[in-house]
């Protein structure tokens, strides 16, 4: 980013996700924002994956999104847009459902809106004690890490870049994600499985967004039984070889 930085004089912001949902990666917003500081960029953060899923310090931050569903447990549906500064309108022409400029002269709300969906908003942000579910989704998230490496599988994202709240394990090839991810399915487990990216990858992902609680055993359980079939089918191929 330095060397991009550097060959282009012309870059006033820098737009980066926080949380990379299909990797489990939760980017350093400090370096980025001392980036930032350095080189008098802004710096705009796309908060949709972790704001309300874990501790988020917008300060120095221009812009940054969120929304209503995900982590912060309420009806999806509503966006919210954090500026540092009053938005002012361009020179070009924006639909006015983009046009945050327009938004800020009516108040922040142009257009008709659900009240249900707000209202809905309002309870899932007061009745949460958000840093006792930051700390425990913090702590199952470590759990179940720990208990995946013990039996031998690996966690996509690298230990000092990992968000708190998604965990991405990689499966073995014999092991099929989608299989994987119905049989969890089926034992009242729900994890991310069917996404493009996850399938093509032969990734499960275990998440907590909203209101979510300690996840059982059973997924290691699952995992660990398909580990020691995968070894006895090697074992017998290599017998009859």
């Amino acid at each position: 980013m330095e060397e991009k930085i550097d060959q282009d004089d012309t870059l006033a912001w820098i737009w980066t996700v926080h949380c990379e949902t299909s990797t489990g990666v939760l980017n350093d917003i400090d370096m980025l924002r001392e980036l930032c500081k350095r080189n008098n960029l802004k710096l705009c953060l796309d908060g949709i994956s972790s704001i309300g899923s874990c501790v988020v310090d917008l300060q120095d931050v221009y812009l940054a999104t969120a929304v209503s569903g995900k982590g912060i447990g309420s009806l999806p549906g509503l966006a919210m847009v954090f500026c540092r500064e009053d938005v002012k309108s361009g020179n070009r022409q924006l639909p006015r459902y983009f046009d945050l400029a327009y938004y800020e002269t009516k108040q922040g709300i142009p257009f008709t809106i659900s009240s249900n969906a707000i209202y809905a908003l309002n309870a899932a942000l007061n009745n949460s004690d958000w840093q006792t579910r930051f700390a425990n989704v913090r702590q199952w998230s470590e759990e179940l890490r720990t208990e995946l490496e013990e039996i031998g599988l690996s966690i996509l994202a690298e230990a000092s870049c990992r968000a708190p709240h998604v965990t991405t394990i990689v499966l073995p090839g014999r092991i099929s994600s989608l299989e994987m991810g119905t049989l969890l399915e089926d034992e009242g487990i729900l994890v991310s499985y069917r996404s493009e990216y996850l399938v093509e990858k032969n990734h499960i992902q275990v998440c907590f967004m909203g209101e979510c609680q300690k996840p059982p055993r059973m997924i290691t359980y699952f995992l660990r039984e398909a580990l020691a079939s995968e070894a006895s089918q090697d074992t017998s191929a290599a017998g009859a070889a």
